[in-house]
């Protein structure tokens, strides 16, 4: 069995610099593209949503201003290739059918964070649309209406070796299986997301019993 909606807190971006030598940019144009190839893969499988945390209000307000660029340089370029409007990206389909949902307080994300963008593709609808992707930004878990259009989560993906939710869709997750990995996420492969499906199969049949 699979689940319908995925959420993915995609940690150890900063971490992985510091393992690597590579910048933060880096780090997180590398997370951008396993995101991709995640969504990509659930969509192949039938998955139908797929939640990420983006950026907390936290991440906007009091990391330094480097790191929170860098982040929101890989939020942009998620963003950008699912709605089809990154020019310089070959590699994707002219018809992608998934559809961008951004959540949270756009309208307080710095203009240098990408605000512009975030707002213009708040609501990003592909024609026969197979999988909806929800992005928190500048997000926080109260007050809950920054999230209510966002469905009940079946399986939390968790990477980077923290076990918590870290106050990403609580309410949504409140009945997810939840599955960590001390993997960091710009490491993160479809061989391990394949493995985190397979366990919420198990735990899925096995409930209950």
């Amino acid at each position: 069995m699979l689940p319908k909606h995925i959420a993915i807190i995609p940690d150890g971006n900063r971490r992985w610099t510091g393992r690597e030598g590579e910048s933060l940019d880096t780090a997180y144009f590398e997370g951008g593209r396993r995101f991709i190839e995640v969504v990509t893969r659930c969509l192949e499988l039938g998955v139908e949503r797929v939640s990420a945390f983006g950026s907390s209000a936290n991440n906007v307000t009091k990391r330094p201003s480097e790191e929170a660029q860098a982040m929101h340089h890989g939020v942009q370029y998620v963003c950008g290739y699912i709605a089809g409007i990154d020019p310089f990206d070959m590699s994707r389909s002219p018809d992608f059918p998934v559809s961008l949902h951004l959540f949270g307080d756009l309208d307080t994300v710095p203009q240098e964070l990408g605000r512009d963008l975030f707002l213009q593709l708040r609501e990003a609808r592909a024609p026969e649309s197979r999988l909806d992707v929800h992005i928190g930004l500048n997000y926080c878990d109260e007050p809950t209406f920054q999230s209510q259009e966002v469905p009940k989560v079946d399986l939390v993906i968790r990477t980077g070796g923290r076990h918590r939710l870290s106050g990403f869709l609580p309410m949504q997750s409140a009945n997810a299986e939840l599955w960590f990995s001390p993997v960091l996420w710009p490491d993160f492969s479809l061989k391990l997301l394949d493995e985190s499906l397979a366990w919420y199969n198990r735990q899925v049949q096995t409930e209950g019993s």
